[in-house]
């Protein structure tokens, strides 16, 4: 017996299809061209679409099996030269955000949560990554990070501007969650409209 019905296969094609155009398309373009804000838009995109899937099918693994999909494609035909990373990335969000909402009814404060846990993710992961995929480059590039902190800010101390940053990333990440589930109440509204209006057409023609 399958999982996941022929309906539910395709919407999950079809939204994994839509979050890979976006971190294709957008995100390449903004890296290509060093447009800040990349990560808000990219992450802020995923959520919405993981929360519209998962108040549609309302089953367990729908999120991750968009995030495995999405990371694959941005794989296979991202253009950027280190690809992995952010295939991981991808991923990693959708597990991020499949536990959460497992646990979590889907409201106002559930994406607020999830949009400050991902933003939280998606600012230990680089890191993560350094050490992983950067092997021994990686504690001279963290190394130079630091440096260049402490030389805007030199008047704050290093553990000042941690916790500013930390801060920083979970406010904004509470705020884009909050704007991703709003965004996503509208799709489902529509998408409710649309199944309403295509059973109508099925019953005059049975009719």
């Amino acid at each position: 017996m399958k999982y996941f019905t022929i309906k539910e296969i395709a919407l999950i094609a079809v939204l994994a299809s839509v979050t890979s155009a976006v971190e294709i398309s957008i995100g390449s373009f903004m890296h290509a061209f060093g447009l800040h804000g990349k990560s808000i838009v990219l992450t802020t995109t995923a959520m919405i679409i993981y929360f519209t899937a998962f108040s549609i099918i309302k089953k367990r693994g729908t999120v991750i099996t968009i995030g495995f999909i999405t990371a694959f494609i941005k794989l296979v035909y991202g253009w950027e030269m280190s690809k992995l990373s952010p295939a991981l990335a991808i991923f990693g969000e959708s597990i991020v955000t499949e536990i959460i909402l497992c646990f979590l009814p889907i409201n106002a404060i559930t994406g607020a949560i999830t949009g400050a846990s991902l933003k939280m993710f998606n600012l230990v992961f680089p890191f993560i990554s350094f050490w992983i995929l950067g092997g021994k480059t990686a504690g001279k590039n963290l190394a130079k990070l630091f440096d260049s902190i402490q030389k805007i800010f030199p008047s704050l101390s290093f553990p000042m501007i941690v916790t500013a940053g930390i801060l920083w990333t979970i406010i904004l990440g509470g705020i884009l969650g909050y704007i991703a589930f709003e965004i996503s109440k509208q799709v489902i509204k529509l998408h409710g409209r649309i199944q309403k209006e295509k059973s109508k057409k099925e019953e005059q023609k049975a009719e």
